[in-house]
């Protein structure tokens, strides 16, 4: 299994499960080329439970250049002000 999908399953979900109605938000964004291989894997995933996007432009992704990314998952925290 991919680790952005393994992250999916065994890291966001229970945080999710267990955070969420204190305020939680997870928002997902796939590197995928195929919109329904995309939307399969959510599925799968169990990831349903919280939104996502993605441009389906596989690794050439502009969200990887917007934010530095070198490798995926990347994960981030922000608080309600959306400050790091």
């Amino acid at each position: 299994m991919r680790p952005c999908r393994r992250e999916n399953q065994d890291v966001l979900a229970p945080l999710w499960d267990k955070y969420h109605e204190k305020g939680f938000q997870v928002i997902g964004y796939a590197l995928d080329g195929s919109e329904r291989t995309w939307k399969g894997a959510i599925e799968k995933d169990g990831a349903h439970r919280w939104l996502h996007a993605s441009h389906l432009r596989g690794d050439d992704a502009p969200v990887m250049e917007a934010l530095r990314l070198q490798t995926i998952p990347a994960n981030f925290l922000l608080d309600a002000k959306g400050r790091w």
